[in-house]
C-alpha cells in the first residue's frame, strides 16, 4: 500500500513530467540519414577534427573553407592533452587558410586569455572571429531567441567550400563528451536537407551576434 501511494503521488508524477519535459527540450529527437556517421557520444577534438581536416585537405587547393561553430563554455580550448581543437583553430583560422566564425554562448573566464592569444596571433592576416550573444535576448525575434536558448546544449559546426556538418544533439555544460552526435561529409551533405536547415539558421541568427574584440579581453 505504501509503495502504491508513493507511485501515484501527484507530486511525484508532476516531478517526473517536469523532468521529462526538460529532457525533451534539451535533447532534440534526431534522425540522422544513413550517409552520416552517428556517434552515441563523442569528443570534438578526437572525433570531429580528423574528419574535418580530411575534408578540407581534399578541397583546400581549389576552395576556401568558411566555418561557423556554436559552443557554450569553450572548455575544449583549455583541456590539457586535448589541444587538437585549439590547434585546428590555429592551423586554419589564425593562418587565414579558412574563415572561422566561432560563437561561445557562456565562455568560461579561464578561456578568455586563450581566445585573446588566438586573436592577437591571427592579427590582420588571420580569419578567426569570436562572437558572443547580446547581454539581453528578450528583445530579439522569437526564432533568434529560441535558437540561442537551444544552442546552450545543442551545438554544431557547419562549413561550406567544402560542405560539412557536425551536430551534437546534447552537450551538457561541464561534460567532456557530447551525446547523439553525427558527422556529415561533403557527400552526405549533398544528399540530406540537414546542411541547408543549419545553414539557414546560422544566416538568421548571426546578424544579431556581437563580435568579441581582443581589447575587451585585456
Amino acid at each position: 500500500m505504501t509503495t502504491a501511494n508513493k507511485v501515484s503521488s501527484p507530486d511525484l508524477i508532476n516531478r517526473v513530467i517536469e523532468l521529462r519535459n526538460k529532457m525533451l527540450k534539451a535533447v532534440p529527437v534526431r534522425y540522422y540519414p544513413p550517409a552520416a556517421e552517428h556517434f552515441s557520444f563523442a569528443a570534438l577534438s578526437s572525433v570531429l577534427c580528423p574528419r574535418l581536416e580530411t575534408e578540407f585537405h581534399k578541397a583546400v587547393k581549389t576552395t576556401h573553407p568558411v566555418i561557423y561553430v556554436i559552443g557554450n563554455e569553450g572548455a575544449y580550448l583549455e583541456k590539457k592533452g586535448k589541444e587538437r581543437w585549439k590547434n585546428f583553430l590555429n592551423d586554419w583560422g589564425v593562418t587565414g587558410k579558412a574563415e572561422i566564425h566561432y560563437l561561445l554562448l557562456s565562455p568560461q573566464p579561464t578561456v578568455l586569455p586563450i581566445i585573446k592569444a588566438l586573436l592577437d596571433t591571427a592579427g590582420a592576416k588571420g580569419k578567426l572571429t569570436f562572437y558572443k550573444r547580446p547581454a539581453s535576448i528578450s528583445h530579439l525575434p522569437v526564432a533568434v531567441k529560441e535558437s540561442l536558448e537551444r544552442w546552450e546544449t545543442h551545438h554544431f559546426l557547419i562549413s561550406k567550400n567544402p560542405k560539412a556538418l557536425w551536430v551534437e544533439g546534447n552537450h551538457p555544460a561541464g561534460s567532456p563528451n557530447a551525446y547523439d552526435c553525427a558527422f556529415f561529409n561533403s557527400d552526405a551533405c549533398e544528399g540530406s536537407p540537414d546542411w541547408d536547415i543549419y545553414h539557414n539558421t546560422v544566416k538568421t541568427v548571426w546578424p544579431y551576434l556581437q563580435k568579441i574584440d581582443p581589447s575587451e579581453l585585456a
